[in-house]
């Protein structure tokens, strides 16, 4: 039976992947497959092709994220842990991936999804696909996390529809400014506009190494 987490860290998924228990204690180091698997997804995450809960802007002066939440605050160990020398198992128990960017991510690179997570079928659904229309008796109600969602999703597709170089943190900040989903933290908004982002925002890498060409 799949596990219904909505999200699980590096840390777990990494351990999962390689049929190892994130739980147990392993000595002298970590095995093998758990190291690549790890070195694997940090570096994905690294390049803007998975998504997590790390943010890839730039923090600007006015955030209201603490700088936790921001990728470059990590970048020596996160760099470290891509080349095999560390594993940081408190960093990669902080990052977070959630099911959808995952299945999202094993559908662009063709990684297999992991029948621990995807042991039943589903079908995701397709921003563009229009729903079916029920009799208004049967209509569910929605709640006011799936409105605001679709009224940022909705706002976010005509901001890019105007200048499609935006980064996704500029067009969370013209949408919040706009009094939607004002309520919501700024990691919550990006969540919903990512999948809606040109494709060359939504994969635009992280900074590179230092000293690099």
């Amino acid at each position: 039976m799949a596990l219904t987490n909505s999200e699980l860290s590096v840390w777990e998924l990494a351990h999962r992947l390689a049929g190892e228990d994130p739980d147990k204690w392993h000595w002298p180091r970590l095995p093998l497959a758990v190291r690549d698997n790890m070195r694997l997804l940090v570096h994905e995450i690294l390049s803007a092709h998975l998504d997590s809960i790390l943010i890839m802007e730039k923090r600007r002066p006015d955030s209201d994220n603490p700088k936790e939440f921001y990728i470059r605050e990590y970048l020596d160990e996160i760099y470290a842990c891509i080349a095999g020398q560390e594993y940081p198992k408190k960093l990669l128990k902080f990052i977070t991936v959630d099911r959808w960017a995952f299945d999202l991510w094993c559908e662009q690179s063709g990684y297999p999804r992991p029948d621990f997570w995807f042991s039943v079928e589903y079908k995701w659904p397709d921003d563009d696909e229009e729903p079916e229309i029920a009799p208004e008796e049967d209509k569910p109600r929605r709640s006011a996390n799936q409105i605001a969602m679709d009224q940022a999703r909705e706002m976010a597709v005509e901001i890019w529809s105007n200048d499609s170089d935006l980064t996704i943190a500029e067009v969370v900040r013209q949408i919040r400014e706009a009094g939607i989903a004002a309520h919501f933290v700024e990691k919550t908004v990006r969540k919903w506009v990512r999948p809606v982002a040109p494709p060359a925002v939504r994969n635009r890498p992280g900074r590179p190494r230092k000293g690099s060409a």
